[in-house]
C-alpha cells in the first residue's frame, strides 16, 4: 500500500532568486518534464509558496499550481498520484455504486461524512491472495493527502487501498448513489477551482471593501465566495440577512465591529436562505423553530479552514430566518 509523501522531503525552501535546476519537488520537475506546466507558472506558485502561511507552507509545492485556474489541475493530481506510487482507479459503475450505498450504510455517520468531505469514494472490494490481504479500495483525487492517510486507519477496516479518480467522476457517484443528499457537490466540484485560485493568486491581503449591490446568482456560488472573502478579511462571523424588501444583506463582524459588507440584489432572499439549510446543513425540516447547525471546512489560501453554520430562527431583533457562520473551529 503506497503511503503519503513526506512534505518536509519534497518541500526545501529555495534561497535566493527561483531557479528551475534547483527544484526538489519530484512531482514538480515532472510535470516540467512532460510539458503539462510551463517554468513562469512554476516560478509563480514558488512564489505564492513562500508567502504562504506557516500552515500553508507545509503543503507540496506541486499541489501550489491545482489552484492556478488556467492549469487543468486533474492532470496535476494524476501525476503526483503516479510520482508516489498510487494507481489509476478502474471505476466500475454498478460496483462502485453498491460499495458507497452499502458504506454509507455500515459506517458511523461522522466517519462517512469525513469519507465524502475529502472525496474519498469506496470502489471494491479486493479478496485476498499470496501477495494481498483482504481490503477494501478507495479511490480519490489526492491520495497522497495526510487528512486522508489520517482518516483510513480510523475506519477500523481489515484492510484499505488508495487510487487516484479524477474529483468529478467521483462526485458522479456521490450524486447517482444519493442524489438529494449529495445534489450540492455538484456546484461545489464546479467552482473550487475559482474559488481557491481567487483567495490564493488574486493577493495575500484584500482591503475592505465598500457596500455594493450584486446581481443575482447561484446561491451556493454567493455562500461559498463569501466564506473565502470573510477570511481573506478577518472577519470572526458573517451573517447573511433577508431584508425587508427582500434582498439579502451580508454583515462582516471583527470583534464588536459589525460592517455591512454588501447588499445582493436577490429578490428571493428568503429562499437563498433555505437553500444554504437545504444545500450546507443538510436539514430538511427548513422551517423547524430552532438553530440548525454544522461544521464544514474549505481549503483557503493553502489552509485548510474551520467554519460553523448556523440557520437561526426569526426572533425579536431579526424578522426573518437567517444564515450565521462562525469563522474557525
Amino acid at each position: 500500500m503506497a503511503s503519503a509523501p513526506d512534505a518536509a522531503a519534497s518541500l526545501r525552501v529555495l534561497s535566493g532568486a527561483f531557479s528551475a535546476v534547483e527544484l526538489r519537488d519530484r512531482v514538480v520537475i515532472m510535470l516540467l518534464f512532460d510539458q503539462v506546466v510551463r517554468e513562469d507558472q512554476v516560478e509563480l506558485a514558488w512564489q505564492l509558496w513562500n508567502q504562504m502561511s506557516p500552515a500553508g507552507a507545509r503543503e507540496p509545492l506541486w499541489r501550489v499550481l491545482t489552484l492556478f485556474p488556467d492549469l487543468d489541475r486533474e492532470l496535476v493530481y494524476a501525476e503526483a498520484a503516479r510520482v508516489y506510487g498510487f494507481e489509476e482507479a478502474n471505476l466500475d459503475r454498478r460496483v462502485a455504486l453498491f460499495m458507497i450505498q452499502k458504506y454509507a450504510g455500515m459506517m458511523p455517520e461522522a466517519h462517512w461524512n469525513a469519507l465524502v468531505e475529502l472525496r474519498v469514494v469506496p470502489i471494491d472490494d479486493a479478496e485476498e491472495t499470496a501477495t494481498h490481504p483482504a481490503r477494501t479500495i478507495f479511490a480519490t483525487q489526492d491520495p497522497t493527502r495526510p487528512e486522508v492517510h489520517r482518516l483510513l486507519p480510523l475506519l477500523d477496516l481489515p484492510g484499505y487501498e488508495l487510487r487516484y479518480a479524477p474529483e468529478d467522476a467521483l462526485v458522479n457517484l456521490l450524486v447517482e448513489a444519493f442524489p438529494r443528499r449529495y445534489a450540492y457537490l455538484k456546484g461545489l466540484s464546479g467552482m473550487s477551482r475559482d474559488l481557491l485560485a481567487g483567495a490564493a493568486i488574486d493577493a495575500i491581503e484584500v482591503p475592505p471593501s465598500p457596500v455594493v449591490t450584486d446581481g443575482p446568482g447561484s446561491s451556493l456560488h454567493v455562500f461559498e465566495d463569501t466564506l473565502v472573502e470573510a477570511v481573506r478579511a478577518r472577519a470572526t462571523d458573517v451573517c447573511f440577512l433577508p431584508a425587508a424588501d427582500g434582498r439579502l444583506e451580508v454583515y462582516f463582524q471583527h470583534g464588536e465591529a459589525l460592517q455591512r459588507r454588501r447588499v445582493l440584489d436577490e429578490p428571493r432572499a428568503k429562499e437563498f436562505v433555505r437553500a444554504i439549510r437545504r444545500q450546507v446543513i443538510l436539514d430538511e425540516q427548513t422551517l423547524a423553530p430552532r438553530v440548525a447547525k454544522r461544521s464544514i471546512r474549505r481549503w483557503i489560501d493553502g489552509a485548510r479552514v474551520g467554519f460553523r453554520v448556523a440557520a437561526v430562527p426569526p426572533h425579536e431583533e431579526v424578522h426573518a430566518e437567517c444564515i450565521v457562520v462562525h469563522v474557525g473551529s
